[in-house]
């Protein structure tokens, strides 16, 4: 059958797997450290090259587009996001390709065997993306049924095994999150994550949030008016007082400055609080990237993003871009639906499964190739500024009015201080007290003209207070 590409870049990538199938394959012993050396700076580069890529591909990325992402049916124009898509899914399609190009299955098994090696260096690399693209390619098309998998080595399979339930991890929406934080504890190094399953833990924070700002708006329109009443209330009574220069009575400058501000904060209180048991503490913020919601996962975002744009990106490897630029072109040219034809394809070309013995000359090499390190990164010691929230909340006037009138009845308090001997007043509240319950003590006390208090004509033609020779 002839090759599926025989583009430049694609063919080059082959004949180089295809010279180290030979090597390992035929290899002695005393050849084996030079053969180890040869896979390891096969693996060594080739993954370099991608996790190089990828990273100048996601610090392009806007913050703002993964975390207000819209499909291409409900945006215009370009989106910073695509390239980083468009190279997650050339890195997918060429693993399945070259190796669903394999017809005979012993040389199939040595490039799936290759690829978990290439996945498992990205992946402890901490590119979650391209280890993802591999990972989702060598499963892809039902292509893991071609591949004689009791011919690869152990060492081989158990990385396969570690990836596999990892990268499930990573990108299951339900436990992303969780997975690449601990995958960054553990790797110490800078994660590039894969950003799938991110777009739809977005997608699921942003309906929650939606949903939460209309419960907002619709409890809003039930409490705003009750609001309003108290504060229009509360208008009037300032206003009336501003007009009225009567002078007020100890007792009832003490209802006023205790008992009405106490009710009138209560009354607040209760709507407020009925507002926000609805909703929850602290409510619904302004915006989404702010709200509680979306809160780990642009915590999560603006770590990655920070600490791969700290640090300096290698020059791009051409022969990668190149090789990558060709299985888009080849995708984007194909006549019809290229992923469903894949299918048939991997069946006509991989129908043959039984390969040969390889594992006794594959484990020695795989077993003296060293596990890749990541990118030191700063995450343990990251501290997110901390950001001014505008959370939505009801219209009213209730803290500016009750200060004013706090204010207002506060000067309105009685400050005329008069000494004199209780029980020889002839005014007020104690004119009619019996002389023998009268206490004769003195003591101060403060007084003032009592509110609209009808008098006797005969109060005016005496002293207010009487005093005694």
């Amino acid at each position: 059958m002839p090759q599926i590409i025989n583009s430049n870049a694609f063919v080059a990538i082959q004949d180089d797997l295809n010279i180290l199938f030979e090597q390992v394959y035929k290899h002695e012993k005393k050849d084996r450290p030079e053969i180890t050396f040869q896979v390891q700076s096969f693996l060594d580069n080739f993954s370099e090259s991608l996790v190089s890529h990828c990273r100048q591909l996601f610090i392009n990325v806007r913050e703002e587009d993964v975390i207000y992402y819209k499909s291409k049916d409900k945006r215009k124009g370009a989106y910073s996001l695509d390239p980083f898509s468009n190279y997650a899914g050339a890195l997918q399609l060429m693993v399945t390709l070259l190796i669903a190009d394999q017809e005979d299955p012993t040389k199939r098994v040595f490039y799936y065997e290759m690829f978990i090696q290439l996945m498992n260096s990205c992946y402890r690399k901490g590119d979650m993306t391209s280890a993802t693209a591999i990972w989702s390619g060598l499963r892809s098309h039902n292509l893991e049924n071609y591949v004689d998998m009791k011919q690869i080595s152990p060492e081989s399979r158990l990385l396969w095994d570690e990836c596999d339930v990892a990268l499930a991890n990573i990108n299951n929406p339900i436990t992303t999150i969780n997975a690449h934080e601990e995958l960054r504890r553990k790797l110490k190094g800078v994660l590039i994550p894969s950003l799938n399953p991110l777009i739809q833990i977005q997608a699921n924070c942003k309906q929650v949030y939606d949903d939460r700002c209309a419960e907002a708006r619709e409890k809003l329109k039930e409490i705003e008016p009750k609001l309003r009443e108290i504060d229009q209330k509360m208008h009037q009574f300032l206003n009336q007082l501003q007009r009225d220069n009567s002078v007020w009575s100890q007792e009832y400058y003490n209802y006023m400055s205790t008992i009405y501000i106490s009710q009138c904060q209560f009354e607040y209180l209760c709507l407020l609080r009925e507002y926000d048991g609805h909703l929850g503490y602290p409510g619904v913020a302004k915006e989404f990237h702010k709200d509680q919601s979306a809160e780990r996962l642009v915590g999560l975002l603006n770590r990655c993003f920070q600490e791969n744009r700290e640090l300096g990106v290698s020059p791009p490897n051409e022969e990668v871009i190149a090789l990558l630029a060709e299985v888009e072109e080849f995708n984007r040219v194909y006549p019809g639906d290229f992923t469903l034809d894949l299918y048939d394809l991997v069946k006509e070309n991989c129908h043959e499964v039984k390969a040969k013995n390889m594992g006794r000359y594959t484990s020695k090499i795989m077993t003296g190739l060293k596990q890749p390190r990541g990118t030191p990164g700063v995450w343990p010691e990251y501290e997110q500024e901390p950001q001014d929230v505008e959370y939505i909340q009801p219209a009213y006037d209730g803290i500016k009015l009750m200060t004013e009138l706090d204010y207002t009845i506060a000067a309105r308090e009685p400050n005329v201080t008069v000494k004199v001997p209780v029980g020889r007043m002839h005014c007020g509240f104690f004119k009619g007290i019996p002389k023998e319950q009268v206490v004769e003590e003195e003591f101060m006390l403060e007084i003032q003209d009592v509110q609209r208090i009808d008098y006797d004509l005969d109060d005016f033609e005496t002293p207010l207070v009487q005093t005694f020779s």
